[in-house]
């Protein structure tokens, strides 16, 4: 079957640009990932955004927590307010230590 739409090409510049804003780069994003679920302590951690960049956007990496899967399922599915009561964080507390420990992590280096 014919397609009646061609299908757009990818804008690499946008998504590099896209990809920078949300994450800010591969070795912050293995970082995050190396680090304890905030709230049960499970590893692997994925970078969940807590911070929203709009409709269908990401936020900026220094709204970043970590969390394993579940919690971060949990998140979205119960939404932020619910999480934090029921988990007694402050996502915006954890996402300045995260953004914290990797400015340690850098000068360290």
């Amino acid at each position: 079957m014919k397609r009646s739409v061609r299908v757009k090409p990818i804008n690499a510049p946008r998504k590099r640009r896209r990809f920078v804003a949300a994450y800010h780069s591969p070795e912050r994003v293995t970082f995050v990932q190396s680090l304890p679920c905030r709230n049960c302590a499970e590893t692997p951690s994925e970078n969940a955004h807590v911070g929203g960049g709009g409709m269908g956007i990401k936020g900026p990496y220094t709204a970043i927590v970590p969390l394993c899967g579940s919690c971060h399922r949990q998140l979205h599915t119960i939404g932020r307010d619910s999480f934090e009561a029921m988990t007694e964080l402050d996502l915006d507390h954890e996402a300045a230590l995260t953004e914290k420990w990797w400015q340690m992590q850098q000068e360290a280096a």
